[in-house]
């Protein structure tokens, strides 16, 4: 077993110190009461600073703020990312996806394709998790007890029927239907 396999996770890590802060202060806390909590107690130190990694972020984030009203008067994301491909694999055999951003109005099929199919898996998988964490509340939870009726959401209703989208062969995709 190699040692890395022995080091805790950022998430890991994180998780001990926001244990450790709920025991001096329980109930619900923000995340600037935890970090002041971390650096205190010296569970943490402040993190080396990349000015391209920043403004990365800070590109990305306008990105996903940015929006215009259609000619239909819907209010829209303007720039829409997928992650694609870029040929490359990492050093264990993954494939190397790079974001990319492209108009909604401007951009190709392909493009919209990959990015409303990665839109729509994380929302799949965002309701499969707020499912599984509001069904672990209500199970063990004693604050839930006699709630229960207080906690339907729409992300707990069945799906209605699949749809079925058609593939559009002038693009080369083939994508199979839902």
């Amino acid at each position: 077993m190699s040692l890395k396999s022995m080091a805790k996770t950022e998430a890991e890590i994180w998780n001990d110190i926001s244990r450790q802060f709920q025991d001096e202060h329980p109930g619900a806390f923000r995340p600037d009461d935890v970090v002041e909590f971390a650096l205190r107690h010296g569970l943490t130190d402040l993190p080396t600073v990349d000015p391209k990694a920043v403004l990365k972020k800070r590109f990305k984030d306008a990105m996903r703020r940015i929006r215009m009203d259609d000619p239909q008067g819907r209010r829209v994301r303007t720039m829409l990312a997928a992650k694609v491909p870029n040929g490359l694999m990492d050093e264990n055999g993954n494939l190397v996806l790079d974001l990319k951003y492209d108009h909604i109005h401007r951009m190709s099929v392909d493009h919209a394709l990959n990015a409303f199919e990665q839109r729509d898996n994380n929302i799949t998988k965002q309701r499969r998790s707020a499912s599984r964490d509001l069904e672990s509340f209500l199970d063990n939870n004693p604050n839930a007890s006699g709630h229960e009726h207080q906690f339907e959401f729409d992300f707990m209703k069945e799906q209605e029927e699949e749809q079925v989208v058609e593939v559009i062969s002038a693009t080369g995709s083939r994508r199979k239907p839902r």
